[in-house]
């Protein structure tokens, strides 16, 4: 990845049989952001799949905290993404983890 999307928190990487790309995002603001993105495949073609699996860390309260004892405030919560091909929307105050399948084109 290049660039700064500030506020954001943004990292990248591919699994290693490269059959999926990983991009993880800490939102620290109170507000929706949308990180665009554009992925270049070097040595050869390949596409992302238009959908993935999300991996949410929120709550419903910036300030909230897990407490022993007590059902978790804070957690992740699974998602399905679709649309996912150069663009994401991170919820407020959130840490995200996408994972979207990747294609070699033949």
């Amino acid at each position: 990845m290049t660039g700064a999307p500030e506020p954001l928190d943004v990292a990248a990487a591919w699994t290693t049989d490269r059959t999926a790309l990983t991009i993880s995002v800490v939102n620290p603001t109170l507000q929706t952001q949308r990180l665009a993105f554009r992925v270049v495949f070097q040595g050869g073609g390949a596409r992302l799949a238009s959908e993935g699996t999300a991996w949410v860390l929120t709550a419903e309260d910036d300030m909230a905290f897990n407490e022993p004892g007590e059902p978790p405030a804070v957690r992740f919560v699974e998602t399905r993404v679709t649309g996912v091909q150069d663009a994401l929307e991170l919820a407020p105050a959130s840490a995200t983890i996408v994972q979207i399948s990747a294609t070699t084109k033949k």
